[in-house]
C-alpha cells in the first residue's frame, strides 16, 4: 500500500512539474478586418483583430495611429479627425498588421462618399456646389467649357474602352469617377431622398441620406451634343458620367431634367457631360 501511494505521489509531482514548466504559447499572426478604409471627418469605424492561435498565452492587442491628428484609435474604434491619410497599427506579441485610413472631405450617402462639388479643370474641383463648370467626353481627359455654344477641336471619334482609364480620369487626387452601381445607389429611394430644388438660384437635384441626413447637390449643367454644340441647362438638364461603358459607342450616366431622373445606359460616349466623383 505504501508503495502504491509513493508511486501515485511521483506521478502527481510529475504532472505539477510539467504544468508549471509549460512554455508560453506565442502569437503566430494577427489580422485586421480591413486593410483600407475611407472615412469622412468625425466618422467612426470599428476594426477587429483576429489572433492566431486564439489560445495564445498573451492575446492582448496594442493599437496605435501613425498620425493621430488625422485619425485616432481606441481599442479598435477608429475616429477620423482631419483630412489626409494615416496608418492604424495593431500589435499582438511581436506580430503586427496595419490598416490604411483615408479621410476625405465629402458626404457619405448610402455608403458611398461623394465630393461636394463637380470636377472643373483636370485634377481640380469647381469652386462651389452650384458651379457646373467643365464637361468631358467619356474616357477622355480634355475639359470643355459649358458656356460657349460651339468649341474648336472637338473630337468626333468614338472614345474607346469599356471602363474609364485611370490616366484619363480628371478627378482630383484621392477621388475617382463613380461606377454605374455607385450612381445607382443614389436612386435607392429606400435609403436616399431625391429632390428637385433651386439652390442659390441654380436648378438641380439634391440627394440626402435618409439616416445620416448627409446630402449633395448636383446642378443642372447642360451637355454637349455629338458635334460639340452646347445644350444649356434649361428645363434643368443634368448629365453625369459613370466610369462604366455599355458598348462600343455608349456608356452609363445619371440623367435628370424637368422632374425626371434615371440611370441611362445609352448615352453616346462622344457627348460632353459633367463629373461628380467619389472617394477612392
Amino acid at each position: 500500500m505504501k508503495q502504491h501511494f509513493f508511486f501515485l505521489g511521483i506521478v502527481l509531482m510529475a504532472i505539477v512539474l510539467t504544468t508549471s514548466c509549460k512554455s508560453p504559447l506565442d502569437v503566430e499572426n494577427i489580422s485586421l478586418s480591413r486593410d483600407t478604409i475611407v472615412l469622412t471627418i468625425n466618422e467612426e469605424f470599428v476594426l477587429t483583430a483576429t489572433i492566431t492561435p486564439n489560445n495564445a498565452t498573451d492575446n492582448s492587442v496594442e493599437w496605435s495611429s501613425s498620425n493621430s491628428n488625422i485619425a485616432k484609435v481606441n481599442k479598435g474604434v477608429v475616429t477620423a479627425l482631419s483630412l489626409g491619410e494615416t496608418t492604424i497599427i495593431a500589435k499582438a506579441g511581436n506580430k503586427t498588421d496595419i490598416c490604411i485610413v483615408k479621410v476625405r472631405d465629402g458626404a457619405k450617402i448610402n455608403g458611398v462618399i461623394w465630393a461636394t462639388c463637380n470636377v472643373d479643370d483636370f485634377g481640380t474641383f469647381a469652386p462651389t456646389p452650384e458651379s457646373a463648370n467643365m464637361l468631358y467626353q467619356w474616357n477622355r481627359p480634355t475639359a470643355w467649357n459649358n458656356t460657349d455654344e460651339n468649341v474648336e477641336g472637338w473630337d468626333n471619334s468614338i472614345p474607346e474602352g469599356t471602363k474609364w482609364a485611370a490616366a484619363n480620369d480628371p478627378s482630383p487626387d484621392g477621388w475617382r469617377i463613380p461606377t454605374m452601381s455607385e450612381i445607382a445607389s443614389l436612386l435607392d429611394t429606400r435609403k436616399v431622398k431625391q429632390e428637385f430644388i433651386t439652390q442659390n438660384e441654380v436648378r438641380g437635384v439634391k440627394f440626402t441620406d435618409i439616416d445620416t441626413k448627409c446630402s449633395i447637390f448636383l446642378p443642372a449643367t447642360g451637355y454637349r451634343l455629338n458635334d460639340g454644340f452646347l445644350i444649356p441647362a434649361y428645363d434643368g438638364y443634368g448629365y453625369y458620367w459613370s466610369s462604366t461603358g455599355d458598348n462600343s459607342s455608349t456608356a452609363c450616366c445619371l440623367m435628370f431634367f424637368n422632374g425626371y431622373i434615371d440611370l441611362s445606359s445609352g448615352m453616346q460616349k462622344i457627348v460632353g457631360a459633367s463629373i461628380r466623383c467619389v472617394a477612392e
